[in-house]
C-alpha cells in the first residue's frame, strides 16, 4: 500500500513539475528582437484600429468591445515589454495571455456580422497576430 501511495504521489509530482516549468523556444522560428520587437509594435497599432472600427460601427457595447479594450492593453504591454529589451522567457506569458484574447476575439469575430472597415482591420490585426505566433507558440493561429 506505501508503494502505491508513493507512486502516486511521485507521479503528482511529476505532472505538477511539467505544468510549471515556463514555455521552451524548442520547435519555434529562431529570436529575432528587432522583427519581434517591430511586429508588436504593428499589432499595437493594429489593436487600436480595431477597437476604432468596431466603435465606428456601433459595436460599443458588449463582449466583442470588451475583448478589444483587453487586446489594445495587452498588446501595450507586450509591445513596451520588447522594446524595453525583455526576450522571449520575460514576455512569453505576455504573448500567451494576448493569444488567448485573440482566440476568444477570432471565435466571436466568426459569429459576428461586422461591416468592411471593421473585417478589415480584423484581417490586418489576425495577420498580424500570425506572423508573431510562430516565434512564441508551434499552434498556428486562425481559423
Amino acid at each position: 500500500m506505501t508503494a502505491r501511495i508513493q507512486a502516486s504521489l511521485f507521479a503528482l509530482v511529476v505532472s505538477l513539475a511539467a505544468c510549471a516549468t515556463t514555455p521552451s523556444e524548442a520547435g519555434l522560428t529562431p529570436w529575432n528582437q528587432a522583427r519581434v520587437t517591430e511586429l508588436s509594435q504593428r499589432l499595437l497599432a493594429a489593436s487600436n484600429g480595431w477597437y476604432l472600427a468596431l466603435l465606428q460601427q456601433g459595436k460599443g457595447r458588449g463582449r466583442l468591445q470588451q475583448n478589444a479594450i483587453a487586446l489594445q492593453q495587452q498588446t501595450s504591454a507586450l509591445a513596451a515589454h520588447l522594446e524595453d529589451g525583455q526576450r522571449f522567457g520575460d514576455t512569453v506569458y505576455d504573448y500567451l495571455d494576448l493569444r488567448e484574447l485573440m482566440d476568444d476575439a477570432d471565435q466571436r469575430v466568426d459569429a459576428s456580422y461586422l461591416e468592411q472597415p471593421a473585417q478589415d482591420a480584423w484581417a490586418k490585426l489576425s495577420g498580424l497576430m500570425k506572423q508573431i505566433t510562430p516565434y512564441y507558440d508551434a499552434r498556428p493561429f486562425g481559423s
